[in-house]
């Protein structure tokens, strides 16, 4: 796993979006690799979010996921042979990001879904192309993914949105 991660630090090295907000979504059994991926981003200077950090005592967790999800500019779905069977919380917190991808205009980009094993892509996933991390050279397109979005924000003059969640 820490191929995948050291290939995606370095094809975002030259920060195409810089400070960038983005959402890693995981299952809880690949959290260690979100959350090693998490500080690679902090270390390249991306905003990113995880529930230990950004949940304050007394917040509804899942509500300040939704709003990480909403507020991002980019979500990096990680999909694994454990996400294919997991339901519940990740399932659900799927199907926001679809909705939250189904409202770009334009052809833009939010939703980047990554393998990281073998496995299936849910159905609602397969109309956006996804990103095989099983080979690590493909690590580039999300960079091609973020200035692509960059540049088409840019030219629509579309401003970043005010945060209304925590980031790190």
């Amino acid at each position: 796993m820490s191929k995948i991660i050291n290939s995606i630090v370095k094809a975002l090295h030259s920060k195409p979006f810089p400070g960038a907000r983005i959402f890693v979504l995981s299952c809880d059994e690949d959290k260690a690799f979100c959350n090693q991926l998490n500080e690679g981003l902090r270390n390249l200077g991306y905003k990113y979010w995880d529930e230990e950090s950004c949940v304050l005592p007394g917040q509804n967790s899942i509500m300040e996921m939704e709003r990480a999800i909403f507020d991002s500019e980019f979500v990096l779905v990680v999909m694994s042979d454990m996400s294919s069977r997991d339901e519940g919380l990740y399932q659900k917190l799927l199907h926001k990001v679809l909705e939250e991808q189904a409202a770009k205009s334009d052809g833009g980009i939010k939703l980047i879904s990554i393998f990281i094993d073998e496995t299936e892509l849910p159905w609602a996933f397969r109309k956006y192309h996804p990103l095989d991390m099983t080979e690590p050279e493909n690590a580039k397109m999300i960079a091609r993914s973020f200035d692509t979005e960059l540049k088409r924000r840019q030219a629509k003059k579309i401003p970043l949105k005010k945060s209304i969640a925590i980031w790190i």
